[in-house]
């Protein structure tokens, strides 16, 4: 969003030939890699592969170096780097005031005006980028440690344990069993009692 908003004063440093590291270059290097590192971050989480986690570690530190020195560069070196190259491209060519009055929408072509118009967007993209720097290298450095700890701890889930088979012993008769014809020897005598009246002696008995 800061990239779009202040597009045009990245035009004003080709203008006045900034060099290789610029203000442009600081800020579309440290999207890239805050999409890289969080896309990257994700992948290795949710994976749970430790050999990506180590991977993870060695692009991570690679992208906090660079995002710290990106942020180093921007707050103490940028303005007076910017300052000195501005002044040098004005007294070869007077005539860049007027390709600041067009990039930057200046009303009134004054040079104290145009100046102060540059040095005012400087001082506000170098704010935005520390904020969004600040904001992005603790957010990385969070998931770098987290990765890190991952790395040294056993995160594979528990065997499950398999359960013991107890074998179950059946009682009485099952359904194969009782569907078997049994045969009964008509020569078994039954006894029976029968019980006459209360006191008497039980004696009888019946045979078939």
């Amino acid at each position: 969003m800061f990239y779009l908003l202040h597009n045009r004063f990245f035009i004003l440093e080709d203008n006045i030939n900034m060099g290789v590291i610029d203000m442009d270059i600081c800020y579309k290097y440290t999207i890239i890699i805050n999409f890289m590192m969080s896309l990257f971050a994700n992948c290795t989480i949710n994976s749970k592969i430790k050999l990506y986690m180590r991977l993870f570690l060695i692009i991570g530190f690679l992208g906090l170096s660079l995002k710290l020195g990106f942020f180093i560069y921007m707050v103490f070196f940028y303005k007076s780097v910017f300052s000195n190259q501005f002044a040098k491209s004005l007294n070869i060519n007077p005539g860049i005031r007027y390709t600041i009055r067009y990039d930057l929408t200046v009303e009134d072509g004054g040079p104290n005006q145009c100046t102060e118009e540059v040095y005012r967007n400087l001082n506000t993209l170098v704010f935005n980028y520390s904020i969004v720097s600040i904001i992005s290298f603790i957010l990385t450095f969070i998931i770098y440690v987290l990765a890190r700890v991952a790395v040294m701890i056993n995160i594979n889930e528990p065997k499950k344990e398999i359960p013991k088979l107890e074998v179950s012993r059946k009682v009485g008769f099952d359904s194969a069993s009782l569907r078997k014809k049994r045969f009964i020897d008509s020569d078994i005598h039954f006894n029976t009692t029968v019980i006459n009246k209360p006191g008497e002696e039980i004696n009888e008995s019946i045979h078939n």
